[in-house]
């Protein structure tokens, strides 16, 4: 008993150190391919709202910038238009990078578990899973908000939106030298990838708990207990959670099993 007891702690901690590792990778790679689009769509919205803040400039013979002036000739219905269309490149650029990532993860994860558990414990078949399986996953509503993650990006889009257009017309009201309004630009675009990244983190622990939920218990296994990161970041209901035994059967997203909020980094572990 106690071999076998020394045996599941080896493999499970294994298990659980890459897993550990091929977030924080995935954590990783995903900013790094995020950081790129929003740069890129940055530089194309901060070209057009320059050129119309210079336009202004040189149409006023005493160099100054007023909001009539921003009204005038569909100055600002045209600016709309156009960041509303570099901002659904963006999100779709954003989409196609998280589905890369958050399927990869669910690969990536099962593929582990079935390499690193011992075949005489399993009793059940382990066979990847199918596509259309993962499609389901990566496509499923968890949170309270009755939300998909696709859906939080466009919401995140729409939020961006009113934000530049807002620090738009703010710098163009207090009349606000050019610089001005880039550094506002960037500030907006910074909120905005920081949004992406907590969608980021939050889904890639909803994927790779999902993977290994279906893993374990494919394996025939019935029971998980519940691991939280042991940091001063660590929140108080996985604090409260920690060490905790429950059945796969019964296992809640939120309530007894990861994520249980915004950026958890909680996972499990098999309970032979």
């Amino acid at each position: 008993m106690k071999l076998m007891k020394s045996n599941s702690r080896y493999w499970t901690k294994r298990i659980n150190k890459q897993q550990e590792a091929l977030y924080d990778k995935s954590v990783e790679e995903t900013q790094k391919k995020l950081q790129q689009v929003y740069n890129n769509s940055m530089k194309v919205v901060k070209a057009d709202m320059t050129d119309l803040y210079l336009k202004i400039i040189e149409g006023n013979p005493d160099g100054t910038i007023s909001i009539n002036d921003l009204y005038k000739f569909n100055r600002l219905s045209d600016l709309q238009v156009q960041l509303y269309k570099q901002l659904k490149v963006l999100g779709n650029a954003e989409i196609d990078i998280m589905n890369e990532r958050f399927t990869a993860m669910y690969k990536t994860n099962e593929s582990i578990i079935h390499r690193e558990m011992p075949k005489e414990i399993v009793t059940g078949t382990l066979n990847p899973a199918s596509d259309k399986a993962v499609k389901e996953v990566l496509n499923s509503v968890w949170c309270a908000d009755g939300k998909t993650w696709s859906a939080r990006v466009w919401n995140n889009k729409m939020l961006l939106q009113q934000r530049v257009e807002r620090g738009l017309v703010d710098c163009v009201a207090r009349g606000v030298a050019k610089d001005e309004l880039v550094k506002q630009l960037m500030t907006d675009f910074k909120t905005g990838f920081m949004e992406a990244d907590r969608i980021v983190r939050t889904e890639l622990t909803f994927v790779q708990g999902q993977s290994t939920a279906k893993s374990y218990q494919s394996a025939g296994i019935e029971k998980y207990e519940f691991l939280a990161a042991h940091d001063s970041r660590t929140s108080d209901i996985c604090k409260g959670l920690d060490g905790k035994i429950f059945a796969f059967s019964q296992m809640k997203v939120g309530k007894n099993y990861p994520p249980t909020h915004v950026y958890c980094r909680s996972t499990v572990t098999p309970v032979l």
